[in-house]
């Protein structure tokens, strides 16, 4: 079963407590993948990256910031 970790700080992260919820297709009920449970520590850490990114992302346009979102859902 494919895991979905966190994407935080440029890198993906595997949640805190370790936890995940079977995230199944809603027209056929099966189970596609499992995403994060995540904690309020890891929504911590993903606010403080955000800030610290926010300066840089800011500055990017548009179809590098697009490009940067294809790669995440190539994953």
């Amino acid at each position: 079963m494919i895991k979905i970790d966190n994407f935080i700080n440029n890198e993906f992260l595997p949640p805190s407590g370790n936890e995940f919820l079977d995230n199944p297709n809603p027209a056929t009920g099966k189970i596609l993948n499992q995403v994060p449970v995540s904690t309020e520590a890891d929504a911590i850490m993903a606010i403080e990256a955000a800030h610290q990114a926010f300066q840089t992302w800011s500055k990017t346009t548009l179809q590098e910031r697009a490009e940067y979102l294809r790669k995440i859902g190539q994953v």
